[in-house]
């Protein structure tokens, strides 16, 4: 677990969660067209991913991946 302070308020949160559940390796670039796909998409359809060895995985999208998403593009200021 990591933690960080935003506003005061300190938060708590899986330091590369969204790559592990992705299965992109950990210096790889989610990309952030890849994460506003995820925040835009319903729970239950499917986004493309890329990974290091320029190939396509499809993912259903979760509720928790769609917070995990949200998370990240919230912390980069995007």
């Amino acid at each position: 677990m990591e933690k960080i302070t935003l506003g005061g308020k300190v938060i708590k949160f899986k330091k590369h969660a969204l790559h592990k559940q992705l299965k992109v390796p950990i210096g790889t670039s989610i990309g952030f067209t890849v994460m506003r796909k995820i925040k835009s998409g319903k729970v239950g359809s499917m986004v493309k991913v890329p990974n290091s060895t320029k190939k396509s995985k499809e993912f259903k999208i979760t509720p928790l991946m769609k917070k995990r998403a949200v998370f990240g593009l919230n912390i980069s200021g995007r």
